[in-house]
C-alpha cells in the first residue's frame, strides 16, 4: 500500500491466496466465478500469477490448529512482498465490479498447474476512494494529516477486496509506503520496518487466522510511550512468529501511540490501565496469543470510545479528561479479544454476543483490577446497573422496536451469493449452485433447533445494518448485558466468573451458535436442569423481543444497605432542598430599597462535603435529577461549582450537558458546545435534545462548524435531524 494524503487515496496491490477445500472439490463442479465483497473501490486490473514462490505458499495454506501460529521468515515475507514485480507467468482476468463485489473470472490453468497444487493466485491492483466508508481522513490534535479505520458498517469493504464473512478466516502480511515522519499501526502481530530511498516501509503479519473484518490500520504522525510488558499467562497458546526488536520471551509488549501533543497524558492515563486489564483479563479468562497490544488515541471525530481488533484497540481522545478519566473503557475493549474475536458468533446477527460479554466483564475485570473486596465489588456493579438501566430504559422508549431486538427472530438463514445483499461475505460459488446449496447454517432458532417456516424473508440480510443511526445505540450491549448479569445472578458472580473461564477454553478459536452459549451454561451448572425450560423461554424472549424484559426493573439494583447509593439518595435530598429554596428566592421578589447585609455563608453546600461522590455517584445522581421537572439557574450553577463539572470527565459532562439543555441554562451552553466539539463520539443524542429544547439553531452553528470533520455515520444522523 502506498497512501496520498493530499489524494486522501490508498494505491494498492492485493494479493489473494485461494485454497480448494474438501467441501468445494465435493461439488465436482469447475470453478466460474471468485466473488470478493468490496465498496466503492477502483480496480485498476485483475490477474493470476502462475510462477507464485510455492514453497511459502503451501505453507501459509498448509493444515495447522487454529490455536498455533505459523512461523515466516523475512525472507518468505518478501518473496510474496515482490511478487506483483517479480512474476513472469501472469494471465489477466476478466472482472465486473457491482455496488457491493468484484466478480472475477479465473483462468484456465493452460499447463501451470505444477504438481497438482490447487492453490490460486490472484493479484488486484486497485485505489480507495476518499469517499469510502471504511477510512476516516482527518487531523490529528497536532493538525497533523492521519487515515485509521472506524468501524463501519460494512467492515473494511472500502479499505480491501475481501471475503467478508465471521467464519472466514485467514492470515495476511501488509506492507504499508509512507513519508518520513509516518508511522503505520495495525491489528497485527509482528512489525518491523525497512527504509526504500525517500520512503520507509512498514511491514506486518498476522499469522493466526482472523476474520478481514476486524483488520485495523491506523497511520499518522504518531508519538509513542515506553514499552511496558504484560506476564504472559502461562495458559497462552502463544508461539513466536517473526522476532522484534521489543519481544521479549514470555512478555507481552504495551504502547501507547497519539499526536506528540498527548502523548504524555495519554500515556500516563491509558498505559497502567492497559496492562492492569490485560493481566486480570488472562487469569480470568485465557493467555492472550499475540505479541503486543497497542493503543492508538484518535483524533476527536472518532465515531466511537474504543475499537478493539487483534493487538491493537483505537480509543477517543474523551478517555483523557477528568480526574477520573474513562481509562476504565479499555477493560471493555480488551475483553473483546476473548469475546469477539478469538471467539465470535457465526453470522452477523448475533452482535449482543460480543458486545454483552464485553460489557459484562468490563466491571469484573475493572474490579480485580483495583483489587476491591466483595462488597465494594457488589456495590460497585449497582451503581453500574443502575445507570446501564436508565440508558436503556431511555433508549427503548425513543427507538423503533426493530432496533431493540438482539437478533433476527427464529432465524439462523444467511445467504452465501456474494452478489444477493451487502451483508452477505463473499464466497467460490459455481453456475450450478442453487440457492439451498448457499445456506450457511439450518433453518432453525438458535436455542430449540425448532424448524421455521420459509415464509420469514428476514433471515437473508440484517436488519437496519446500513442504517447509521445503529452506531450510535446501545441496545445490543445493555440488553446483552442484562441477560448474562440475569444468568449471574442466579448463580453467583464468582461462579459465574467460573463458566466464563470454562466456556472460553471450550470455544477459544470457535465461530460459535447462540445456543452454545446457553447449552454450556446448562451443562456447567447442572443443579439448574429444574429450572431449564423456564430459564430458556425466558433467554429466548429476551433475545427475539423488543423492549424490556419484566425480570429487568429499577428495584434490582438498588440495595437500601449500598453506601453509595446512600450517599447518592442523600445528595439528592439535598440538591432538592437547595433548589427548593432557590425558588423560594426568586419569587420573593422586593421593589423597595435594599439594605446592604452581610452574606450569610451557605451550609447545605458546606466545603467539607466536597469531592465524597465518585464519578459514578456524580452521574447517577445527575440521571435522578434529569428526573426532577425544574432547576433554578442558581440551582444549576452551584451544582456546576460544587462538582467541579467542567474538570470531570466526559460521562459526566454528557449528563450535565442534559441538564442544561432541558432547564435551558444558557450560561451552560458552552459548555454543550464544547463536549459536541471535543467529544464527538459521545454527543449525537445532545443534538435531539437541543432541538428538542427549542435550541435548533445552536445545534446548527455547532454542526457547521464541526461538519467537515465529523464522523461519516454521526454527520448523516445529526444532518437529518436538522433538516
Amino acid at each position: 500500500m502506498e497512501v496520498d494524503f493530499n489524494r486522501r487515496t490508498i494505491y494498492a496491490w492485493l494479493i489473494v491466496i485461494l485454497q480448494v477445500t474438501d467441501d468445494y472439490k465435493a461439488l465436482n463442479a469447475p470453478l466460474q466465478s471468485i466473488s470478493l465483497d468490496c465498496k466503492d473501490l477502483k480496480i485498476d486490473s485483475v490477474w493470476e500469477i502462475h510462477d507464485y514462490p510455492i514453497d511459502v505458499v503451501d505453507h501459509l495454506c498448509s493444515s495447522l490448529p487454529l490455536d498455533q501460529q505459523r512461523r515466516v521468515t523475512k525472507e518468505q515475507f518478501h518473496k510474496l512482498y515482490r511478487l506483483p514485480e517479480d512474476a513472469k507467468l501472469k494471465t489477466t482476468l476478466t472482472y465486473d465490479v457491482s455496488e457491493w463485489s468484484l466478480n472475477i473470472e479465473p483462468s484456465i490453468l493452460n499447463g501451470y498447474d505444477r504438481h497438482g497444487c490447487q492453490s490460486r493466485c490472484i493479484c488486484i491492483k486497485y485505489q480507495t476512494d476518499p469517499t469510502g466508508g471504511s477510512l476516516t481522513w482527518a487531523q490529528d490534535q497536532n493538525q497533523n494529516p492521519c487515515v485509521f479505520t472506524q468501524g463501519a458498517s460494512f467492515n473494511n469493504r472500502s479499505l480491501l477486496p475481501c471475503q467478508d464473512h465471521p467464519t472466514i478466516i485467514a492470515t495476511w502480511q501488509a506492507s504499508i509506503k509512507l513519508r518520513p515522519g509516518y508511522s503505520a499501526i495495525m491489528s497485527s502481530n509482528n512489525v518491523w520496518s525497512e527504509q526504500a530511498g525517500d520512503y520507509e516501509i512498514f511491514h506486518h503479519a498476522m499469522l493466526l487466522p482472523v476474520p478481514c473484518s476486524v483488520i485495523a490500520l491506523a497511520i499518522g504522525s504518531f508519538a509513542c510511550s515506553q514499552v511496558m510488558f504484560v506476564d504472559r499467562s502461562s495458559t497462552s497458546d502463544h508461539d513466536q512468529t517473526l522476532d522484534t526488536s521489543y519481544q521479549q520471551k514470555d512478555k507481552i509488549a504495551c504502547k501507547v501511540y497519539s499526536a506528540p501533543i498527548l502523548i504524555d497524558i495519554s500515556c500516563k492515563k491509558l498505559l497502567h490501565w492497559t496492562t492492569k486489564y490485560l493481566t486480570t483479563a488472562q487469569i480470568m479468562l485465557r493467555g492472550y496469543p499475540f505479541d503486543k497490544l497497542d493503543i492508538v488515541v484518535l483524533p476527536k471525530c472518532f465515531g466511537c470510545l474504543g475499537l478493539a481488533s487483534p493487538c491493537l484497540i483505537l480509543v477517543s481522545q474523551s478517555l483523557l479528561s477528568g480526574e477520573e478519566c474513562l481509562s476504565y473503557r479499555l477493560s471493555h475493549e480488551i475483553c473483546h479479544f476473548w469475546f469477539g474475536i478469538l471467539i465470535g458468533p457465526v453470522d452477523w446477527t448475533e452482535e449482543w454476543f460480543s458486545e454483552g460479554f464485553a460489557t459484562y466483564l468490563e466491571d469484573r475485570v475493572h474490579c480485580k483490577s483495583c483489587s476491591m473486596s466483595e462488597e465494594d465489588t457488589l456495590n460497585y456493579i449497582d451503581i453500574r446497573c443502575n445507570l446501564r438501566y436508565r440508558s436503556l430504559k431511555s433508549e427503548i422508549e425513543n427507538t423503533q422496536t426493530s432496533y431493540q431486538e438482539l437478533r433476527l427472530l427464529s432465524t439462523m438463514i444467511s445467504l452465501l451469493l456474494a452478489k444477493s445483499t451487502a451483508y452477505t461475505g463473499a464466497r467460490i460459488i459455481t453456475k450450478s449452485e442453487s440457492l439451498e446449496l448457499n445456506i450457511l447454517r439450518p433453518k432453525t432458532t438458535l436455542i430449540t433447533d425448532k424448524p421455521i417456516t420459509a415464509s420469514d424473508p428476514s433471515g437473508s440480510k440484517i436488519k437496519n445494518a446500513l442504517e447509521p443511526v445503529k452506531s450510535f445505540l446501545q441496545v445490543h450491549y445493555l440488553k446483552g448485558y442484562f441477560l448474562l448479569y440475569y444468568l449471574a445472578k442466579l448463580v453467583g458472580y464468582n461462579r459465574f466468573d467460573d463458566y466464563l473461564r470454562s466456556f472460553v477454553n471450550q470455544y477459544c478459536y470457535h465461530h460459535i451458535h447462540c445456543k452454545d452459549v446457553f447449552n454450556h451454561y446448562f451443562d456447567f451448572f447442572p443443579e439448574l436442569s429444574d429450572q431449564s425450560k423456564e430459564i430458556r423461554a425466558t433467554v429466548e424472549k429476551w433475545l427475539d423481543d423488543p423492549g424490556l424484559p419484566e425480570e429487568i426493573n429499577i428495584c434490582t439494583f438498588e440495595r437500601l444497605e449500598n453506601p453509595l447509593f446512600v450517599r447518592v439518595r442523600n445528595e439528592f435530598k439535598r440538591w432538592i432542598t437547595i433548589n427548593e429554596q432557590n425558588k423560594r428566592k426568586r419569587n420573593n421578589i422586593y421593589f423597595g430599597k435594599r439594605k446592604r447585609r452581610k452574606t450569610k455563608r451557605d451550609e447545605s453546600l458546606a466545603p467539607e462535603d466536597v469531592n465524597k461522590l465518585s464519578a459514578k455517584q456524580v452521574i447517577l445522581l445527575l440521571e435522578m435529577l434529569l428526573d426532577v421537572e425544574t432547576l433554578t439557574s442558581t440551582t444549576l450553577k452551584k451544582l456546576c461549582q460544587y462538582y467541579h463539572i467542567k474538570n470531570t470527565n466526559a460521562e459526566v459532562r454528557h449528563r450535565w450537558c442534559e441538564l442544561v439543555i432541558k432547564h435551558r441554562y444558557s450560561c451552560g451552553y458552552e459548555d454543550v458546545e464544547y463536549l459536541l466539539t471535543e467529544d464527538q463520539g459521545m454527543g449525537v443524542y445532545l443534538y435531539g435534545e437541543l432541538i428538542l429544547y427549542g435550541k435548533k439553531d445552536l445545534a446548527s452553528k455547532i454542526h457547521k462548524s464541526i461538519e467537515s470533520e465529523m464522523d461519516r455515520d454521526a454527520n448523516i444522523v445529526v444532518t437529518e435531524l436538522l433538516s
